[in-house]
Protein backbone atom coordinates (compact mmCIF):
# COMPACT_ATOMS: atom_id res chain seq x y z
CA UNK A 1 0.00 0.00 0.00
CA UNK A 2 1.48 3.44 -0.67
CA UNK A 3 0.07 5.85 1.55
CA UNK A 4 0.96 10.40 1.19
CA UNK A 5 1.19 11.04 4.67
CA UNK A 6 0.28 15.00 4.91
CA UNK A 7 0.52 17.71 7.97
CA UNK A 8 -1.28 16.92 10.70
CA UNK A 9 -0.84 13.09 10.47
CA UNK A 10 -4.04 12.86 7.46
CA UNK A 11 -2.83 10.72 4.49
CA UNK A 12 -4.49 9.41 1.90
CA UNK A 13 -3.79 6.36 -0.05
CA UNK A 14 -2.41 6.11 -3.37
CA UNK A 15 -3.07 3.73 -6.13
CA UNK A 16 -1.42 0.48 -5.40
CA UNK A 17 1.26 -0.87 -7.68
CA UNK A 18 0.51 -3.91 -8.73
CA UNK A 19 4.13 -6.00 -7.62
CA UNK A 20 5.85 -4.41 -4.76
CA UNK A 21 8.09 -1.40 -5.68
CA UNK A 22 11.79 -2.03 -3.97
CA UNK A 23 13.50 1.08 -4.84
CA UNK A 24 12.18 5.02 -4.86
CA UNK A 25 13.38 7.83 -6.54
CA UNK A 26 11.72 11.44 -6.53
CA UNK A 27 11.90 14.14 -9.71
CA UNK A 28 13.06 17.36 -8.59
CA UNK A 29 10.44 19.48 -6.78
CA UNK A 30 9.08 16.70 -5.53
CA UNK A 31 5.58 16.15 -7.28
CA UNK A 32 6.51 12.74 -9.34
CA UNK A 33 7.87 9.14 -7.39
CA UNK A 34 9.18 6.47 -9.40
CA UNK A 35 9.51 2.97 -7.84
CA UNK A 36 11.16 0.11 -9.67
CA UNK A 37 9.27 -3.10 -9.48
CA UNK A 38 9.92 -6.43 -11.47
CA UNK A 39 10.63 -5.34 -14.69
CA UNK A 40 8.77 -2.09 -14.63
CA UNK A 41 8.73 1.14 -13.02
CA UNK A 42 5.73 2.67 -11.17
CA UNK A 43 4.91 6.64 -11.60
CA UNK A 44 3.02 7.97 -9.19
CA UNK A 45 1.48 11.76 -8.88
CA UNK A 46 1.37 13.06 -5.38
CA UNK A 47 -0.64 16.53 -7.01
CA UNK A 48 -3.10 14.60 -8.81
CA UNK A 49 -3.10 10.93 -7.31
CA UNK A 50 -2.37 9.78 -10.96
CA UNK A 51 -0.21 6.44 -11.26
CA UNK A 52 0.95 4.85 -14.19
CA UNK A 53 2.92 1.35 -14.76
CA UNK A 54 5.77 1.48 -17.36
CA UNK A 55 7.84 -1.57 -19.05
CA UNK A 56 11.28 -1.61 -19.05
CA UNK A 57 14.03 -3.51 -20.61
CA UNK A 58 14.74 -4.83 -17.55
CA UNK A 59 14.38 -9.04 -16.38
CA UNK A 60 14.41 -8.66 -12.65
CA UNK A 61 13.60 -6.46 -9.80
CA UNK A 62 14.80 -3.03 -10.03
CA UNK A 63 16.73 -2.66 -6.83
CA UNK A 64 18.24 0.89 -7.48
CA UNK A 65 16.58 3.67 -8.76
CA UNK A 66 17.80 7.41 -9.50
CA UNK A 67 16.33 10.34 -11.37
CA UNK A 68 18.88 12.94 -13.18
CA UNK A 69 17.41 16.04 -14.06
CA UNK A 70 20.12 17.52 -16.11
CA UNK A 71 19.43 14.23 -18.65
CA UNK A 72 16.47 13.69 -18.08
CA UNK A 73 16.57 9.95 -17.89
CA UNK A 74 16.57 7.52 -14.64
CA UNK A 75 19.49 5.71 -13.81
CA UNK A 76 18.95 1.86 -13.09
CA UNK A 77 20.40 -1.64 -11.76
CA UNK A 78 18.03 -5.44 -11.14
CA UNK A 79 18.52 -7.97 -9.52
CA UNK A 80 17.79 -11.51 -9.66
CA UNK A 81 17.20 -12.53 -13.30
CA UNK A 82 18.89 -9.52 -14.22
CA UNK A 83 21.95 -7.69 -12.86
CA UNK A 84 21.66 -5.05 -15.70
CA UNK A 85 22.52 -1.12 -15.77
CA UNK A 86 20.32 1.24 -17.66
CA UNK A 87 19.87 4.90 -18.24
CA UNK A 88 15.65 4.64 -18.95
CA UNK A 89 13.26 6.84 -20.54
CA UNK A 90 11.18 8.19 -17.90
CA UNK A 91 8.03 8.39 -19.73
CA UNK A 92 8.31 5.13 -21.80
CA UNK A 93 10.85 2.85 -19.88
CA UNK A 94 13.00 2.23 -22.62
CA UNK A 95 16.81 2.08 -22.39
CA UNK A 96 18.52 4.97 -23.30
CA UNK A 97 21.93 3.83 -22.57
CA UNK A 98 22.86 0.51 -21.32
CA UNK A 99 26.32 0.00 -19.05
CA UNK A 100 28.17 -3.16 -18.38
CA UNK A 101 26.08 -5.98 -16.43
CA UNK A 102 27.27 -6.70 -12.38
CA UNK A 103 28.20 -10.79 -12.59
CA UNK A 104 25.91 -10.98 -9.61
CA UNK A 105 22.87 -9.53 -8.36
CA UNK A 106 22.61 -5.79 -8.65
CA UNK A 107 22.03 -3.76 -5.33
CA UNK A 108 22.72 -0.18 -5.36
CA UNK A 109 23.16 2.52 -7.99
CA UNK A 110 24.56 5.90 -7.85
CA UNK A 111 24.82 9.37 -9.72
CA UNK A 112 27.51 12.32 -8.84
CA UNK A 113 26.00 15.45 -7.90
CA UNK A 114 27.40 16.76 -10.83
CA UNK A 115 26.39 13.74 -12.83
CA UNK A 116 29.59 13.04 -14.33
CA UNK A 117 29.61 9.85 -12.80
CA UNK A 118 27.52 6.72 -12.46
CA UNK A 119 28.50 4.14 -9.61
CA UNK A 120 27.41 0.81 -9.46
CA UNK A 121 27.78 -2.47 -7.15
CA UNK A 122 26.20 -5.71 -6.72
CA UNK A 123 26.44 -9.20 -4.47
CA UNK A 124 29.97 -10.05 -6.26
CA UNK A 125 31.27 -6.93 -4.11
CA UNK A 126 32.38 -5.36 -7.75
CA UNK A 127 32.21 -1.30 -7.40
CA UNK A 128 31.79 0.13 -10.70
CA UNK A 129 32.01 3.66 -11.68
CA UNK A 130 32.04 5.23 -15.23
CA UNK A 131 32.64 8.41 -16.15
CA UNK A 132 30.07 9.92 -18.42
CA UNK A 133 31.72 12.37 -20.07
CA UNK A 134 32.87 9.55 -22.32
CA UNK A 135 31.21 9.68 -25.42
CA UNK A 136 30.49 6.35 -25.87
CA UNK A 137 28.90 3.31 -24.32
CA UNK A 138 30.53 1.38 -22.01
Amino acid sequence: RVFLIEPGGHYRELPRPPMDAVSLSFVPGGEVLYGGGWVRLYRWSLETDGFDTIPTPHWGAIAGLQYLPGKDVLASISRINDSSVFFLDPVTGEGVRHFQRQSICGSAIRVSPDERYLAATGDDGIVRIWDLSAATEQ
